[in-house]
């Protein structure tokens, strides 16, 4: 059943007169016996003895400068017939209740009320086109509350509002596709929580609204199709929470929001059109997200500016294309489970702010080809892809660049323009990825690369122009084999480790490396027969330590080392004979610990170190039988601690060292 607005306007109009005559708001001794001059009060009626009263002294009036307040409750105001000269009320006008069950007469030549227009309803069926007259009304109109009809033509007169448009709690409103006349709202327009409403359609007129577009929360609503006409929304359109709602379908001639733009928690849309003439989104977010079924959005071929974010997530899109307009984004997130394709953004070049690109489904990546520049975090997350396209010119990212579930990557050869990362570079958990050669451009990192946990990968390369770094970690890589590249590289900043890569057979990379200002890790690399790769190494800021090396038989791939600042552990190396390698190290060193080390008999190199702060410790190293060294006797000398447990004889205890 449709809901005529027009008979709830008009019975706005009369409740308003309730605000009147605030000394005593059922007083008549307020109302003069005749008077030539029209009321500059408040006036509140609530009585058919107020009325009969009005009717006698103001007939002839054509304004109230002032509030006019209706009650139709129970027992109070049955007609309004006694209006009919009123052309303009200055100040409000409310009507509330709801037991007439009548057409709404009298205010058929009203035009303007300077005020708010608010209907409170609680069931009313009365005709209200007496108010099809009112051409402005200069403050809020509002309606809330039950209403069992409401046509199309209602309020077919008006033509602006000064301030906000609300119609909200009305469950007998189904259709709603007047206003055509409307070209104005100064405020906001919202609809919601509107339970019966299933259309939205008509205000093909409307030209401006100054704040924001709501619609919201109405359960029954399956279609928005008005808005057609040349719209320029001063505010955010947000369209939420419908959950009948299908497709959205206007909105052809806008051109600009200078809020957002929000599709979002509609659990069961699938279409939205449109928008094509759109240039211009201004506010802090270009959003459609968690709308379980959309599989298709505009292509916004006209846009030309986001101001804030763009978010595409929890939909059902299979491609994405266009935004081909745009040269610049904010913070953008782009992922849905079903996405398949993402194309488009041919002339975008920069994005300030964070990058997210992941969907599990992504066989086809040809967007993003003119993207140079990513000023925070990108995170890139695919599945079905075997290899990383659609970032050729890409060569700068601000923050940190995180490429990750590579279900289906093989190659890494889609970044080779990249030049800097201000953050951290993580690859990881690519399941198929076997060999990591690109980045051939790459020369500066701000804190970590970081290749961890990638099931199938066997060769580590690339990196050949990498020149500042902070820390370096290949962790967890259970088939690598090979490490190499890295040949610009002297300086590290920070760490370098290199753990728990048990096929790691050679470190043939960071040949150049000098310096590294943290520690130096290499441990669980079962496979690894010696450190050659570190031939220049001088420095190490932190700590060396070298474990868990099944097979490793010579350290002396170290043998330029003459600094080690903290700690040097060497232990659970079963194949290790002995420290050459250490033999020009001459710095004071923190502490040592040398055990579990089943085949060490030599630690000769050890014999140039200047001091040790800590404790020195041997234990556990079967085969070990001299350490009569002059490193040893000295340190016990100055009465530090020195331990010594279950070595070979001429080595189990601090007492037969002379």
């Amino acid at each position: 059943m449709k809901f005529s607005f027009k008979k709830v306007i008009f019975i706005s109009a009369i409740f308003a007169l309730h605000l009147s005559c605030e000394k005593d708001e059922n007083s008549l001794v307020d109302i003069p016996s005749a008077s030539s001059d029209c009321p500059e009060v408040n006036i509140t009626i609530k009585s058919a003895e107020w009325i009969s009263k009005y009717a006698k002294v103001y007939r002839n009036c054509s304004q109230i400068d002032g509030d006019l307040n209706v009650d139709f409750g129970p027992n109070k105001v049955s007609s309004t017939a006694d209006f009919s000269n009123l052309t303009t009320i200055t100040g409000n006008v409310t009507i509330s209740g709801g037991q007439l069950g009548t057409d709404l007469i009298g205010f058929e030549n009203l035009t303007n009320i300077g005020g708010d227009l608010a209907l409170y309803l609680s069931d009313l069926d009365t005709n209200i086109d007496a108010l099809d007259h009112i051409e402005t009304i200069g403050g809020n109109l509002t309606i809330v509350g039950h209403a069992s009809k409401l046509d199309s033509n209602v309020l077919k007169g008006l033509r602006s509002i000064g301030g906000n448009f609300t119609m909200d709690n009305i469950p007998g409103l189904e259709i709603f596709d007047g206003f055509e006349n409307l070209k104005s709202i100064g405020g906001s327009l919202i609809l919601r929580d509107n339970a019966e409403l299933t259309n939205i359609d008509g205000f093909d007129g409307l030209d401006f609204i100054g704040r924001d577009l709501i619609i919201k929360d109405n359960k029954g609503l399956h279609s928005v199709t008005g808005f057609n006409g040349s719209l320029e929304l001063g505010g955010s359109l947000k369209i939420s929470g419908n959950t009948k709602l299908e497709i959205i379908q206007g909105f052809s001639k806008t051109k600009i929001f200078n809020g957002s733009l929000e599709i979002f928690n509609n659990s069961t849309l699938q279409e939205i059109n449109g928008f094509e003439t759109v240039e211009q989104i201004n506010g802090e977010l270009l959003r459609f997200y968690n709308n379980p079924k959309l599989h298709t959005i505009p292509s916004f071929n006209s846009l030309h500016t986001v101001g804030g974010a763009l978010y595409i997530a929890m939909n059902s899109m299979t491609t994405i294309s266009g935004f081909n307009s745009l040269r610049k984004l904010n913070e953008t997130i782009i992922g849905d489970a079903n996405l398949t394709d993402v194309a488009g953004f041919d002339n975008l070049t920069m994005i300030e702010g964070n990058f997210s690109l992941h969907g599990k489904l992504i066989v086809k990546l040809t967007a993003f080809q003119s993207l140079r520049d990513i000023s925070g975090r990108a995170m890139l997350s695919f599945g079905m892809m075997d290899r990383i396209d659609g970032f050729a010119n890409l060569e700068h990212v601000g923050g940190d660049l995180i490429i990750d579930f590579g279900e289906n990557l093989k190659v890494m050869n889609g970044l080779n323009g990249l030049k800097n990362v201000g953050g951290e570079l993580w690859i990881w958990r690519m399941e198929h990825l076997m060999k990591l050669d690109g980045f051939a451009s790459l020369r500066t990192v701000g804190t970590i690369v970081n290749i961890e946990g990638n099931a199938f990968l066997e060769e580590v390369n690339g990196f050949n122009a990498l020149v500042e770094v902070g820390q370096i970690q290949i962790i967890q890589n259970p088939l690598l084999k090979t490490i190499d590249g890295f040949q610009s590289l002297v300086t590290l900043k920070s760490t370098l480790n290199i753990y728990q890569n048990p096929a790691l057979t050679a470190i043939n990379a960071f040949s150049n490396l000098e310096s590294i200002g943290g520690g130096l890790d290499v441990s669980g690399c079962n496979a690894l027969k010696n450190l050659d790769g570190f031939s220049n190494l001088k420095y190490i800021g932190g700590s060396l330590n070298i474990a868990q090396n099944t097979v490793l038989k010579n350290i002396t791939g170290l043998n330029k080392l003459s600094e080690v600042k903290e700690f040097i552990n060497i232990k659970f190396n079963s194949s290790l004979t002995s420290l050459d390698g250490l033999e020009h190290l001459t710095s004071e060193v923190q502490g040592i610990t040398i055990s579990y080390n089943n085949v060490l008999n030599s630690i000769d190199g050890l014999n140039n170190i200047g001091s040790v702060v800590n404790g020195i410790e041997f234990s556990n190293n079967a085969l070990l039988s001299q350490c009569s060294i002059s490193l040893i006797c000295k340190h016990q000398n100055e009465g530090k601690i020195t331990y010594f447990s279950n070595n070979a004889t001429g080595c189990t205890e601090v007492y037969c060292v002379n």
